[in-house]
């Protein structure tokens, strides 16, 4: 009796450790290493001997008898890392008697096809046809003719290459798993004659093992097909909604294998924020593989595998300005990993490929190889016989803010960022944060160094060495406006700071750029008033011995604003925290052109943020006028829900309100910024207090209130 994909699948994994550490580069290798591709038969002396001069090399070990656990051991021998072909995002069924590719029955729920809106990944909305195969294959194609995506019960077929399109769930992960050459008997795979993970990175017998169902011991998995889950509309062959399960399939690999490098090919989507499938409203990025794999491949960077094209790829300028700078944006990070590329020569000439070379050896740093011919069934020794200069340049900024094109390579310049690009203060005191973008280098991963003066001549600066830098606030879905890269100083002292940043590399001699970018934020003191004695009468008197926030000159003067901010208090007691305003014209009325916009919970990652993104914090709760507000929206959107009127009174220029701390979660410190919001009540100005409070350069955008 054959037992069920789900059933097995458990049985596999339950030996899985329960939690592995995030994946790093492959260790020793550079842009100087010698890397090949070889999915060809001849696994003879020759091949053998030119295979061992690389430091690196990918394997196909379903293609070739020759390719036995005995040739693996005698690389590895050798001081070569062997990585292992495996395709995840596509079946590479075994054919009938007619040239048809075989799906595995397994639980005959399959196909499925996706019926989900354009609001986001719902896994609910995977409908299974019950066809009779496996729950893994997909009925779903792009008709171009017809304009629409169509299903006719039967698993899709690669029509150039004859497997199955796979989306990559439990039991294709077990498939993945158990798949052995020569079949695993008594199972659904009983006549499937493909590599799986436990057999290709299984111990060998014995190093002189020639026997190919035995298992390979090699150093890792090359993981194709993953642009399976490509998220490009309306296009043949791409499955968007499929992102969610390939990442997890990754995820199983990494984990289930801790010792294993981890090689994702293609793919490069998973790393560019700025892409999303609007049919499905997915985000490829959501589901990134930065934490799980080593290394990953650029194909066709420069040179690709299309004849007809003569000279660099027409795609070199989007590969080079769009992709590669998020790419690497990702490779750089302290998770990241190695950048390989894979370009062909196709009897372009050395002058092509030494172009090829400069692109992506010197100006990225990447691992380059440059097959012969599109089939890799030959081996290439341009890269091998002409390797780099050795590195003397220090790292050169670019950007990350390219737009998306995927084949229109005629969009305009993004000029690079230089340095620094952005301060900004969080909730608590003292702590700064630092934007900046990437640079490129020969030599990486390229790190960051951060100095900080208190000086406008920036004299006798404090330098902060190759900084655990974080992926940049906001940059994860706008890397057109938002920065790649940021980091938290904490303990600076109130006053003005200015920052630079400058990009090292890595070589033996690091070289770091010069840069002077420079920009200077001041660091606030916390304003607190606690165990205040207040009386809200209208009379600020029982203020004046208090803290203030800063004074506000007269600047909405047009006819209609009744909200102009003079000044500003707030203070606390056990149980209530209290507001004062001052105001340049009499307070009529205490409406919501008064509102003031408080973030409780010291970040701006949650809360409304303006809604076109304007605002300094993310505001918890709003006070218009008397009424406080609870955010519910979600960052943008204008959601909120009554939380209760506060106790108020007002006369003249004043006016003072309380409400009780449990209202606004009882925070140990305020965000805020006040805005005198007169259009909205037939007013001209919009007055925000403090006066730089919606400009993202601005040196003191919101106030900070510590509760004690």
């Amino acid at each position: 009796m054959k037992r069920s994909l789900g059933l097995l699948l458990s049985l596999a994994l339950a030996g899985a450790p329960a939690a592995v550490s995030a994946a790093s580069r492959v260790p020793g290798i550079t842009s100087s290493s010698r890397f090949l591709v070889y999915y060809g038969q001849d696994y003879g002396p020759t091949v053998l001997a030119t295979l061992k001069q690389a430091n690196l090399v990918v394997l196909h070990p379903t293609n070739s008898a020759q390719l036995t656990p005995s040739v693996v051991a005698e690389l590895q021998g050798a001081g070569v890392k062997v990585i292992a072909y495996i395709s995840v995002g596509e079946d590479p069924a075994p054919l009938d008697a007619a040239g048809n590719p075989i799906p595995i029955v397994g639980n005959g729920q399959g196909p499925v096809r996706y019926t989900g809106g354009s609001t986001g990944y719902d896994a609910s909305k995977i409908v299974p046809a019950n066809g009779g195969v496996a729950s893994f294959y997909v009925d779903q194609l792009w008709n171009s003719s017809q304009g629409q995506y169509v299903s006719d019960g039967l698993p899709d077929v690669n029509t150039n290459f004859g497997g199955f399109f796979i989306w990559p769930n439990d039991d294709w992960r077990w498939v993945l798993n158990e798949q052995r050459i020569g079949g695993v008997p008594s199972t659904s795979l009983a006549n499937r004659s493909v590599a799986g993970l436990k057999q290709l990175a299984g111990a060998r017998t014995s190093a002189t093992d020639t026997n190919r169902t035995h298992d390979f011991g090699f150093d890792g998995f090359f993981l194709d097909t993953l642009d399976t889950a490509g998220p490009y509309v309306n296009a043949w062959g791409y499955y968007a909604w499929v992102a969610p399960e390939m990442q997890k399939t990754v995820k199983f690999i990494h984990d289930s294998y801790p010792g294993k490098i981890v090689f994702a090919n293609r793919g490069t989507f998973f790393f560019n924020p700025l892409i999303t499938n609007p049919t499905h409203g997915i985000r490829p990025y959501q589901y990134s593989l930065r934490p799980y794999i080593h290394a990953a491949l650029f194909e066709s960077y420069a040179l690709d595998s299309d004849a007809s094209h003569t000279g660099l790829s027409p795609y070199l300028p989007v590969n080079r300005d769009n992709y590669a700078q998020k790419l690497m944006a990702e490779a750089n990070r302290p998770d990241g990993f190695t950048v390989f590329s894979l370009d062909y020569d196709m009897g372009r000439g050395a002058a092509l490929s030494a172009q090829a070379r400069q692109e992506t050896a010197i100006k990225n740093g990447w691992v380059e190889y440059i097959a012969p011919t599109g089939q890799l069934d030959t081996l290439g020794t341009y890269v091998a016989t002409h390797p780099p200069a050795a590195d003397t340049a220090a790292p050169v900024w670019d950007s990350t803010a390219a737009y998306a094109e995927v084949i229109n390579p005629a969009f305009p310049d993004v000029p690079d960022r230089v340095g620094v690009q952005s301060l900004s203060l969080t909730s608590r005191p003292g702590e700064v944060v630092v934007h900046w973008d990437v640079a490129r280098d020969q030599s990486l991963p390229v790190r960051y160094n951060i100095y900080r003066s208190t000086s406008s001549t920036f004299s006798n600066p404090v330098k902060y060495a190759q900084v655990n830098f974080e992926v940049g606030e906001g940059w994860s879905t706008d890397p057109t406006t938002k920065f790649a890269n940021q980091y938290t100083l904490t303990g600076l002292t109130p006053g003005t700071h200015y920052f630079r940043v400058r990009a090292e590399d890595s070589a033996s001699v690091p070289h770091e750029d010069t840069n002077t970018v420079t920009l200077s934020i001041t660091v606030p003191t916390y304003v607190s008033n606690p165990n205040a004695s207040i009386n809200v009468n209208g009379d600020l008197s029982d203020w004046a011995a208090l803290t203030s926030f800063a004074v506000d000159p007269q600047d909405a003067t047009a006819s209609g604003d009744v909200a102009d901010w003079a000044r500003a208090w707030l203070a606390h007691d056990a149980n209530n925290l209290y507001l004062a305003l001052q105001n340049h014209v009499s307070i009529t009325q205490l409406n919501a052109a008064f509102s003031v916009y408080l973030d409780t919970d010291n970040t701006r990652s949650t809360g409304f943020r303006g809604g076109g993104d304007q605002f300094p914090v993310g505001a918890e709760f709003v006070l218009l006028g008397t009424s406080l507000y609870r955010y519910t929206g979600t960052g943008l959107d204008w959601q909120w829900t009554l939380v209760g009127t506060a106790g108020f009174s007002w006369g003249g220029l004043n006016a003072e309100l309380f409400v009780p701390r449990a209202w606004v979660n009882n925070p140990s410190v305020i965000n805020l910024f006040f805005l005198g919001d007169n259009p909205s009540l037939g007013g001209t100005t919009v007055d925000a207090y403090p006066d730089a409070a919606l400009n993202p350069q601005g040196a003191v955008r919101s106030f900070l209130y510590q509760l004690q």
